[in-house]
């Protein structure tokens, strides 16, 4: 039996191959590739060492040139210092030293040779009946004897005597005397009133 081949359908057509669609490049990545590398080229040019014609054309005896040796003007220095001690004028003598001042003994019962010229009357011997011109009394001792002191120059013989008070401190008197008589113990009493003082009469018994 013949084979109907009118009747067979053909085969479907292959479809037409397409060419693959080419990109077009994006500008923006180019131009920073572009950037980056005009950039390094430019470092790259500035950061290189350059030679330098003063060093290459400097002799070479420069470099074996010894260094200078230091001078030193240390013994320069201590040779002009030097002075010559045969010639220095002595040295001065020294200063003589102060005399300590002469302690003025001044005795309650001796009598006192400057006493008469100023008319101031001669202490006695303590006796009964005689007087003492207190001219003050200090809590300390110092005081009493400055005091003491200052009645010598003026020609009145002072003693201290000490005293404990009731409240247990000690009194430093200082006292003229002893006189004869009480017009005597007033003299005195007015020419320590004219220098300052506060003196009192003191009766012995």
């Amino acid at each position: 039996m013949p084979k109907d081949y009118h009747r067979a359908k053909p085969p479907p057509p292959s479809p037409p191959s397409t060419p693959p669609i080419r990109r077009k490049p994006n500008r923006s990545c180019l131009g920073w590739l572009i950037g980056g590398m005009a950039l390094g080229v430019a470092s790259s040019s500035i950061l290189a060492p350059r030679d330098n014609p003063d060093i290459e054309t400097a002799p070479a005896t420069q470099a074996e040139r010894p260094a200078a040796q230091p001078t030193f003007v240390y013994e320069k220095i201590l040779r002009e210092a030097e002075v010559d001690i045969s010639k220095a004028p002595p040295p001065p003598p020294p200063a003589p030293l102060p005399q300590p001042p002469q302690a003025v003994a001044v005795s309650a019962q001796s009598p006192n040779p400057g006493a008469a010229a100023q008319g101031v009357p001669t202490p006695n011997a303590p006796a009964s009946g005689t007087y003492l011109v207190q001219v003050a009394s200090f809590g300390r001792a110092a005081d009493a004897e400055r005091l003491k002191a200052q009645l010598a120059q003026m020609g009145i013989a002072a003693s201290i005597q000490t005293a404990t008070l009731p409240n247990g401190k000690t009194a430093y008197r200082v006292r003229a005397g002893a006189y004869a008589s009480r017009e005597q113990a007033q003299q005195v009493s007015e020419l320590l009133r004219r220098h300052g003082q506060n003196p009192m009469l003191v009766p012995l018994r």
